[in-house]
């Protein structure tokens, strides 16, 4: 079963780009959120989590 093509959204970082998924969500690659051994923190409702790739390329996300 083949996907629609979804439109990219114009942005300027290409670590931000995005695309709207089949139920109007928004779909952003790891690959760009990410860099290798990096972590990604992530502020929600005044707390704040890491986001990280693991060596079996597995993601992780931890307060």
């Amino acid at each position: 079963m083949s996907k629609p093509d979804t439109p990219r959204l114009p942005v300027e970082d290409d670590r931000a780009r995005s695309e709207t998924g089949r139920f109007g969500e928004r779909v952003v690659s790891s690959a760009n959120l990410l860099r290798p051994g990096e972590r990604l923190i992530i502020e929600h409702k005044g707390e704040r989590y890491a986001l990280r790739e693991t060596r079996l390329g597995k993601l992780i996300l931890t307060k």
